[in-house]
C-alpha cells in the first residue's frame, strides 16, 4: 500500500503553521523564584548582580596596640568596595568606623580602602586610592600627605609614635611599569609632613620592604634596582582578521604591511612589559646583568 506524503506533508505545515503565532507572541521575562516560601529560591538576574549572593571575606587584619581590638576591611551588603571594621575580643561586637563605601556604586566594583592601621588615641591610618588618610577618634575623615602617590605598606612603630610607609616615585614620563618605592616616616603625635628615608626618583629604583626593629630605633629594608632590566615594547595590530591574512606570505612568515614602518603595524599600539634576562641572553652579550637587590638598616636620626 502506498502511503499519502502529500497528506502527511500537509499536516506538518499546518501543525507547524498553528505553533508559529503562539512562538511569536513569547515574551523573555525576568526568572523568578517558585518557591512557596520567599527568599528561598535565586533568579538569574539575582545569581549575576554585582552585590555577592554569599557575601564578601573580612579582610586586612589590623590589632590595636593593646589587643582591644582588631580592625578589619569589609562590606557587609556584598559589594566589593571595602570600609574600616572593628571587632572586640572581649565584647564579641563589631563596629563599622567608616561609612565611604556609601558614595560608590556597585556597578564600578571599586576595591575601596586597602590598608588600615591603629594609630594613638584611637586614630586610624588608612590607604585609598593610593592616597594617605587619617580617621579621627569622632569619626572625621582627613587626607594628608596629599603630595605622594601609590602609598601602601603602613607599618607604625613598636613604641606607637612613628608611622613608616612606602609611596611611589614622581610620575615618570617614560611610563614605566614599576610604581617605584620611597620610604617615608610620619610622626604620629605631631602629624607632620613625613621625612624621606631612602628612595630614588627612579621608579626602578625602589624599596619593596622594610620592618621596624623590636625597640623603634631602626628600620631594616630591602631596596630593588631594576635599571639593568631590559624592557622591550610589545606591538601588536588591530586590523581585522581578514586583512591580516592578506599579509601571510608563506608558513611560518608574515610580510610587514604596506604603508607600515617597519614591523610596527598599522592601528597598532604598543605596551611596555618588563623581562626577566635569560642566562644565554646573558652569555651571548656581557654587559647585560642581573637586576642587583640591596640591604639595609636606618637607625632613627640619620
Amino acid at each position: 500500500m502506498k502511503r499519502s506524503w502529500v497528506g502527511q506533508g500537509v499536516a506538518l505545515v499546518a501543525l507547524l503553521t498553528g505553533a508559529l503565532p503562539a512562538m511569536a507572541q513569547r515574551v523573555d521575562t525576568p526568572v523568578a523564584g517558585t518557591a512557596k516560601v520567599p527568599g528561598t529560591t535565586l533568579s538569574i538576574d539575582d545569581l549575576y548582580r554585582f552585590k555577592s549572593i554569599v557575601g564578601t571575606e573580612p579582610v586586612g587584619y589590623s590589632w590595636a596596640a593593646d589587643g582591644s581590638a582588631v580592625l578589619f576591611l569589609w562590606n557587609d551588603e556584598g559589594a566589593t568596595f571595602q570600609d574600616i571594621w572593628s571587632f572586640s575580643p572581649k565584647t564579641g561586637r563589631k563596629t563599622r568606623l567608616t561609612f565611604l563605601g556609601r558614595e560608590s556604586q556597585p556597578e564600578t566594583e571599586a576595591h575601596g580602602i586597602a590598608q588600615a592601621v591603629y594609630l594613638d588615641r584611637g586614630r586610624i591610618a588608612f590607604t585609598l586610592s593610593g592616597q594617605l588618610h587619617i580617621r579621627e577618634a569622632n569619626g572625621t575623615v582627613a587626607k594628608v600627605e596629599a603630595d605622594k602617590q601609590a602609598i601602601r605598606k603602613l607599618a607604625v612603630s613598636p613604641d606607637g609614635t612613628k608611622l613608616a610607609f612606602v609611596s611611589g616615585a614622581p610620575v615618570d614620563p617614560k611610563n614605566r611599569v614599576t610604581l617605584g618605592g620611597v620610604l617615608w616616616v610620619r610622626d604620629v603625635a605631631t602629624g607632620a609632613t613625613a621625612r624621606k628615608l631612602v628612595g630614588d626618583d627612579d621608579p626602578k629604583v625602589y624599596v619593596s620592604d622594610f620592618q621596624w626593629s623590636d625597640d623603634s630605633r631602626a628600620i631594616a629594608f630591602e631596596q630593588d634596582d631594576d635599571r639593568l632590566m631590559p624592557e622591550r615594547d610589545i606591538l601588536y595590530s588591530l586590523m581585522r582578521r581578514s586583512e591580516l591574512i592578506g599579509f601571510i606570505a608563506g608558513p611560518g612568515s608574515v610580510r610587514a604591511p604596506p604603508n607600515s614602518r617597519g614591523a610596527r603595524a598599522p592601528r597598532g599600539s604598543a605596551h611596555r612589559q618588563r623581562a626577566e634576562p635569560q642566562s644565554a641572553a646573558t652569555a651571548a652579550h656581557p654587559q647585560l646583568q642581573l637586576p642587583s637587590r640591596e640591604w639595609g638598616v636606618l637607625q632613627r636620626g640619620h
